[in-house]
């Protein structure tokens, strides 16, 4: 959440649970200074909302800004990375984040690969789907 919300991602609604919230109030602020509105859930409504078995304590509902991609020339010697069908979400999260740390300029996916903003990718990116381009196309 904190992650999109420095991408300057405007997030329009916010699932909270309301355990969490107790625990760290603080967190939440950057939300109460937003036009984000906020729903405040208990444990088991955050679990049903969720399709992560182990739900996260915000949920947030962005609105989506490509992320410019860099020209690419063979010349070039700025890094590209290449994924050729990835399925498992949390395996191409992961891949985000080392390429993230790695500085590659974007990641080119196969088509076949799974969605980059999925839930499981998004969480295991660490906010680097919000950092590094992600286009899709054959090579």
């Amino acid at each position: 959440m904190a992650e999109a919300l420095a991408a300057g991602l405007s997030c329009s609604l916010a699932f909270v649970r309301r355990s969490w919230h107790e625990r760290h109030p603080n967190v939440t602020s950057p939300l109460d200074s937003s036009d984000t509105d906020c729903i405040w859930l208990g444990d088991s409504d955050m679990e049903r909302i969720s399709q992560l078995s182990s739900p996260p304590p915000i949920i947030g509902l962005f609105e989506w800004k490509s992320i410019p991609v860099p020209a690419f020339s063979r010349d070039d010697r700025s890094i590209w990375l290449y994924l050729d069908r990835i399925r498992d979400a949390g395996n191409l999260g992961t891949l985000l984040r080392i390429a993230d740390w790695f500085g590659v300029e974007a990641v080119w996916t196969r088509p076949g690969t799974v969605d980059p903003l999925n839930a499981k990718s998004i969480q295991a990116s660490m906010g680097s789907v919000f950092r590094v381009p992600v286009l899709e196309g054959e090579a």
